[in-house]
């Protein structure tokens, strides 16, 4: 098992992530944003020794979006563990996947085309 199945079947938010938006609104004003979901998993990845970096994107192409912070692990796969807040941003609402994987850059996110992003 790789540290992001391990990251999904050890953290609890990881389950409401998957299920949103259809949750109920307390449970939405208590899930954890991007930052903290990316910090988690940063956290867990560098205590089974992968060094994950967060990558926060911006100047997003959709006028809806500012800012976004996602992981990239040491091969340039990102994993986004709060992609379904962009539900709504297609022509027809869409089901994402959390995580959300991809490799490239912030630029080729699958859902926000983000022009500028930032590794720490």
């Amino acid at each position: 098992m790789n540290v992001v199945e391990e990251f999904a079947r050890a953290d609890p938010w990881v389950a409401v992530w998957r299920a949103y938006p259809d949750v109920d609104e307390a449970t939405d004003e208590a899930m954890p944003a991007c930052v903290d979901m990316t910090e988690r998993f940063v956290a867990f990845a560098r205590s089974r020794g992968v060094e994950a970096r967060t990558v926060t994107a911006d100047d997003a192409e959709d006028g809806e979006v500012w800012t976004h912070v996602f992981a990239r692990l040491p091969d340039g796969t990102n994993v986004d563990w709060t992609a379904p807040q962009f539900h709504n941003l297609r022509s027809e609402p869409t089901d994402l996947p959390v995580p959300l994987v991809w490799r490239g850059t912030a630029a080729d996110h699958p859902v926000v085309k983000f022009g500028r992003e930032v590794v720490t």
